[in-house]
């Protein structure tokens, strides 16, 4: 525990290498951030070097790493409201799951988060 009485997360960086674009490179990230990398990928039925390259079209000046954890974090973000719209009836539940080949609509959630990047 902290000296405040948060809870300490000692985690370390993970390497890992991907392919972006045509290039291999290594990106350095938190386990849970892999984690997350992984369940995004998983659910959209992409490989996380396709959804890491349109990350890395998407990023401007931002590092491919930052720009990544922004995407993570904002996938699931915007997961948790249409869940919660869904829940209130607000939006049919169907516009929940994702289409084959993930980001191809328009209202897809990884469309939406490259819109934002």
């Amino acid at each position: 525990m902290c000296a405040h009485g948060g809870a300490v997360f000692l985690t370390t960086l993970k390497s890992r290498n991907v392919i972006v674009g045509q290039r291999r490179t290594s990106m350095r990230l938190e386990p849970e951030m892999w984690g997350g990398i992984e369940a995004v990928a998983r659910r959209e039925k992409l490989s996380i070097s396709t959804m890491v390259s349109k990350i890395d079209q998407r990023r401007g000046s931002a590092s491919l790493t930052s720009a990544t954890r922004v995407f993570v974090l904002t996938y699931f973000r915007l997961l948790a409201e249409d869940l919660e719209l869904a829940a209130l009836g607000k939006i049919p539940t169907s516009d929940l799951t994702t289409q084959a080949g993930g980001a191809g609509g328009a209202n897809s959630i990884v469309s939406r988060v490259l819109q934002m990047l």
